[in-house]
């Protein structure tokens, strides 16, 4: 046999044999979902220390090119459950694009950032739920009272929660329709401080001081 044809030949069948093994090797280290999000989390966490970390999207995608790879979708965020939470969306696609994070700020320095300059935008978040209240610009009615509340405690001392209702009862027996209920509160103090706000803009409807239950 003519030594060009073996030549050609062997390049042929390890050239097979590469892309068998790629495959058998990308088959056998191929991660579970469990094994994805642990390997998530000690990424986020290395990557934004001290940061509280929720994965809430894990979801199996599989390519064009027939390799599979982990959507993972978590919030990041500091000062969670303060006055001034910052939110961050980050994507991870492993192993496709290893562990190199997609980020989208939410919020950032007390401000809601989609909501600059746009009236009726949509607080989908309660990081924005708990910023919006003490924006001056969107619910400059609500600053005096809201600030001799924080004032009272000192805004280091203010512990926010805020969720979202389809319908609530406010303190004074009215009915709101989708809306967030934004509470701050302080061991200190012997009241809470809380306000409504409609989901579309963000602007104050109701706010009221409660005692502690």
């Amino acid at each position: 046999m003519n030594k060009w044809v073996v030549a050609v030949l062997v390049v042929v069948l390890l050239v097979v044999i590469y892309i068998s093994g790629s495959r058998m090797l990308r088959q056998e280290v191929a991660l579970s979902q469990d094994q994805a999000v642990t390997f998530a989390n000690e990424e986020l966490r290395y990557t934004y220390p001290g940061a509280y970390v929720d994965i809430y999207g894990v979801e199996n995608i599989s390519a064009s090119d027939a390799e599979s790879y982990w959507k993972i979708q978590a919030k990041v965020i500091y000062g969670r459950n303060s006055i001034c939470p910052n939110l961050t969306l980050v994507e991870l696609r492993y192993p496709r694009f290893g562990f190199v994070p997609r980020e989208r700020l939410i919020t950032d320095s007390c401000r809601v950032l989609g909501c600059r300059n746009i009236p009726n935008c949509i607080i989908a978040y309660p990081e924005e739920a708990i910023l919006m209240p003490l924006d001056p610009d969107r619910n400059p009615g609500l600053q005096p009272d809201l600030s001799r509340y924080v004032d009272s405690a000192g805004s280091d001392n203010i512990q926010a929660s805020s969720g979202y209702f389809e319908n609530y009862v406010s303190n004074s027996s009215t009915t709101y329709k989708d809306v967030w209920v934004t509470r701050y509160t302080a061991p200190a103090l012997p009241n809470s401080f809380e306000t409504i706000l409609n989901r579309t803009g963000g602007n104050a409807l109701e706010h009221y001081i409660l005692p502690k239950t």
